[in-house]
């Protein structure tokens, strides 16, 4: 993938004649997640009118959570609807990846600032992330000017040097949520971030493993390290409305040294249809489009042996406190799961 899309300018008149009237918002009509979070309903109606902002380049764009009932945190993607791809020109072609982009205003620019600080990573061995709080945008304004990077919360338990020039102050920055870290990993595999266990400094692509090593509920505590865990998966319905199936492709086996157990067993999932549908629109519609599309999808929770009253068994998501189901309407498993494309 390209550089991350830290602003878009939005298609809608509506947004567009705002802005004009606000020019301390946008650069060139190019805004943040968190302001297009705090427009929408007034001035942003549809989360799929939004363009990449490079000069010639019009892929189309999508804002992920901006609409003020989402929890997570809101960003741009570039959108799957349509052909979208970005011209070749474009940091955010995936070629350009590795570029670097000298432009003193691009907020792009912050991460080659802070790769040298120290970011440390909240993700827990046996509680994987907390949920976290939802930006507020019934009371604040949206002229108050939210043009910063989403990604990384400053810590208030350091005071800061005032006197040592800004882009040279020393900061402690956290990625604090699953989302956080899934699109740094896939920023930039090698980005250095401090294990909140034992504050060793490692590239971010040593906290992921694939879904094959993940482990069961009774080896969480003997772990030596925190990890998220990806791999592909299906959407599936189910007899209940309000749930939607994720199965991951992998196969696990029970025993893999008993040779006469071949039975194959697939690890899975119940999630909110709600939620799905509100926090990821993009993947839902693709899914009733294609129902064998398969999703990355990414989780810190632990699995389980799911033995049911009839002796059938199966291979589940576990929750942290004890060996059952993770709940499919709880902060526990919305805070611990991530799908992308």
């Amino acid at each position: 993938m390209g550089h991350l899309i830290t602003k878009a300018i939005p298609t809608e008149v509506s947004a567009i004649e705002y802005l004009k009237d606000h020019p301390t918002l946008h650069e060139g009509f190019a805004i943040s997640p968190l302001t297009a979070k705090k427009l929408y309903g007034q001035y942003i109606h549809d989360i799929h009118e939004f363009v990449c902002p490079t000069d010639g380049c019009s892929a189309k764009v999508t804002g992920h959570s901006i609409k003020p009932e989402h929890k997570r945190s809101p960003a741009f993607i570039t959108s799957c609807r349509v052909d979208s791809a970005h011209i070749e020109v474009c940091k955010f072609h995936p070629k350009n990846k590795d570029l670097v982009f000298s432009k003193s205003n691009n907020p792009a620019e912050r991460f080659e600032r802070i790769k040298t600080g120290d970011i440390v990573s909240d993700l827990s061995g046996t509680q994987g992330f907390s949920p976290r709080k939802s930006v507020n945008t019934k009371k604040e304004s949206p002229d108050t000017d939210a043009t910063e990077t989403q990604f990384f919360l400053p810590s208030s338990s350091k005071k800061q040097d005032l006197s040592t020039p800004r882009s040279k102050r020393p900061t402690r920055e956290h990625l604090k949520t699953l989302q956080d870290h899934v699109e740094m990993f896939k920023y930039d595999p090698e980005f250095k971030v401090t294990r909140k266990s034992n504050s060793a400094v490692v590239p971010i692509k040593y906290l992921f493993k694939p879904i094959s090593a993940n482990c069961l509920f009774e080896e969480l505590t003997d772990q030596k390290y925190p990890t998220i865990y990806y791999g592909e998966a299906r959407l599936a319905k189910t007899q209940k409305e309000s749930v939607i199936s994720i199965r991951f492709k992998h196969i696990f086996r029970k025993n893999i040294l008993n040779y006469s157990d071949r039975k194959n067993y697939f690890l899975s999932l119940l999630i909110s249809k709600e939620y799905l549908m509100k926090e990821y629109p993009d993947i839902y519609s693709i899914f009733k489009k294609r129902n064998d599309y398969l999703f990355k999808v990414y989780t810190t929770l632990p699995m389980f042996w799911n033995v049911t009253s009839d002796n059938a068994m199966y291979l589940n998501v576990s929750s942290f406190k004890k060996a059952i189901r993770v709940d499919a309407f709880t902060d526990e498993l919305f805070s611990n799961i991530f799908i992308s494309q």
